[in-house]
């Protein structure tokens, strides 16, 4: 069990960062353009809620990158 309690704290510290960005540009906006990072079409956030701009899609995007999204959560 021990041994376990490392892994999952290094986990939830992982999951927490990418949280961190979903939480600061928009949980739906940033799950639906993750899902499209992966090749699923999610569609786009339809009114009340606003859609990503060009240019936060490409914050959040960056942010990612700088985690290593792809590389290491994927």
């Amino acid at each position: 069990m021990c041994g376990k309690l490392t892994e999952a704290r290094e986990n939830q510290y992982k999951a927490n960062r990418v949280i961190q960005v979903l939480v600061k540009y928009g949980v739906i906006n940033g799950v639906k353009d993750m899902l499209e990072m992966i090749g699923f079409d999610a569609g786009y956030c339809t009114y009340p809620m606003k859609r990503f701009t060009p240019l936060e899609q490409e914050a959040f995007r960056s942010e990612l990158k700088a985690l290593r999204y792809e590389e290491e959560y994927l």
